[in-house]
């Protein structure tokens, strides 16, 4: 009886099929079967998916993949500030400095309260060396999220840089 269990549970398994690792470890994408019939995909179920695959392919290393899929969302919404922020970080992580901060301002341009996007333009001050951007920046997050600990770090940090040394400690005193 424990055979046919364990064959009934091989039967259950699923199977790969959009995504099938290579050799190397490596996922390729594959295109559904000539003729398949594919569900007639809306707008922001594409958009969607192209967020969240953008996110697994920068967790793979696949920073290119991730900034085409970051674009072809944003092709398709225009107006989405999730995707602005998203392309922002990527850039940020991939060296991109100024492109990050161009993405964060497009995002709060849309959504003056976003968060992510705030924060962003601080961390982009700070790369770019333009602390008094970066103190900007974290001063919004700050009226955002009053005791955010590592924004107020990074406050303290430019503050720093900035010659402002008795601001920077009260910044990092506040986070302590």
């Amino acid at each position: 009886q424990k055979e046919e269990t364990k064959e009934e549970a091989r039967k259950e398994e699923p199977k790969e099929d959009a995504i099938k690792g290579t050799a190397e470890g490596e996922a390729k994408k594959e295109k559904p079967e000539e003729g398949a019939k594919m569900e007639e995909l809306k707008e922001d179920d594409i958009k969607g998916t192209a967020e969240v695959r953008s996110c697994l392919e920068r967790e793979l290393g696949q920073d290119q993949e991730a900034l085409a899929d970051f674009n072809r969302a944003l092709e398709l919404s225009p107006n989405d500030v999730t995707a602005f922020r998203g392309r922002g970080d990527l850039k940020l992580y991939m060296g991109q400095y100024g492109g990050g901060l161009a993405d964060w301002s497009g995002a709060l341009e849309l959504n003056p309260d976003d968060f992510g996007a705030s924060r962003g333009r601080g961390e982009a001050g700070l790369f770019l060396g333009q602390q008094q951007m970066a103190v900007a920046g974290f001063n919004r997050v700050l009226e955002l999220r009053p005791n955010h600990v590592a924004t107020l770090r990074r406050r303290g940090e430019a503050n720093r840089w900035l010659g402002q040394h008795l601001e920077a400690l009260a910044d990092f005193n506040r986070a302590l």
